[in-house]
């Protein structure tokens, strides 16, 4: 489980033409021809450009107007951004409803005339069930006396927007409808990022010579630096596992090996009366399947219990999950066995006048 949308031969960096010196209205065309060179590097096959980047936890939110079958404003302030026509279409997140953006929602100049919105499918299912939510007017929420100004246009598929794990309602705005500064950059390559970061550098060298591209990288460089902490507990808690299987098997050896001692005088006599080594070994065996018994009895509820809390600190698997459970009830059988194996030896080597001295 990942993001939400597709990271494979992704490439982002962002520019900022605002710090350079250049009005909002020259720096909507300086991105818009940044996005046209770098789209001609050999082997980018796409390129899409947001207002804010993808999975830093930074964005503008607001609470909305919507003009559904009732008028309502939104519980909470939602995660907002600008992007680019076919932005969905190269992250591989599904336009589910409707129309992407388009030069029909495109503006000149420095015009700020947003009139059209596009929504996540969390947005339609909180916001608006049971209806269609094409045609639909939102807008900021403000003086609640003006009619909503912009039209929902088309309906896409969730994805973490702003956090690897947070899937929100979600409200996406034209890139090309409003002045820009800033622009974040993905591009779909065939290429190796050693073999296309300098070329995308000397493309937008060749728009605006003194623009700095900032934090150029694969989106799977990007996962890798957010899921640094995840790896690290991930680490950390293999470790005290670890740990704690190595004192779980010396635990279960000494109460096996005091089982065994136990029943010695009981394991002379049955081998006295005829009875096999193997029958012997075997009682401690079962000793040992007993206890593992115990153990996934008192965690399985232990498991459902805690699920929610245990959720919280995993990634791309449920508490629940079935074949994380079935690993560690194994992991636990097999621990409960290994620590049987030299109490179980010794008893079957015991010889019966040996285990009738025994007190």
């Amino acid at each position: 489980m990942g993001p939400g949308f597709e990271t494979e031969q992704l490439i982002t960096f962002t520019v900022n033409p605002g710090n350079e010196g250049y009005s909002p209205a020259e720096g909507k065309s300086v991105l818009a021809e940044v996005q046209r060179v770098t789209g001609e590097v050999t082997g980018v096959v796409g390129v899409g450009v947001a207002a804010w980047p993808l999975l830093d936890g930074g964005g503008w939110g607001n609470p909305m107007l919507v003009e559904g079958r009732e008028r309502l404003v939104t519980d909470v302030s939602l995660p907002m951004n600008s992007v680019s026509p076919g932005f969905f279409e190269l992250l591989g997140v599904p336009l589910l409803a409707g129309r992407d953006f388009d030069s029909r929602d495109q503006t000149e100049g420095d015009q700020w005339s947003w009139t059209t919105a596009i929504v996540s499918q969390a947005f339609v299912d909180r916001y608006l069930p049971n209806q269609n939510p094409l045609g639909v007017r939102i807008d900021f929420w403000g003086d609640p006396s003006v009619a909503a100004r912009m039209e929902i246009v088309g309906v896409v598929g969730d994805y973490g927007e702003q956090q690897l794990r947070d899937i929100r309602p979600q409200v996406y705005f034209p890139m090309w409808s409003q002045a820009q500064g800033r622009g974040v950059f993905y591009l779909k390559t065939r290429r190796p990022m050693a073999e296309v970061g300098p070329e995308i550098r000397a493309g937008i060298a060749t728009v605006a010579p003194s623009m700095t591209v900032n934090n150029l990288r694969t989106l799977d460089q990007q996962l890798d630096q957010l899921l640094v902490f995840e790896r690290m507990m991930a680490t950390l808690g293999s470790a005290f596992a670890l740990l704690g299987t190595v004192l779980a098997m010396i635990g279960v050896y000494g109460v096996l090996s005091f089982t065994a001692r136990s029943r010695t005088r009981e394991v002379g006599i049955r081998m006295a009366l005829g009875a096999q080594r193997a029958t012997a070994s075997g009682i401690i065996f079962k000793e040992g399947l007993r206890l593992s018994a115990v153990g996934v009895l008192i965690a399985l509820p232990v498991i459902w219990f805690l699920g929610r809390l245990i959720e919280t600190q995993l990634f791309g698997v449920s508490a629940a999950d079935p074949v994380s459970i079935g690993v560690g009830v194994g992991t636990l059988l097999i621990v409960c066995l290994v620590a049987s194996l030299i109490p179980a030896w010794r008893v079957s080597r015991t010889s019966p006048l040996e285990a009738f001295k025994v007190e």
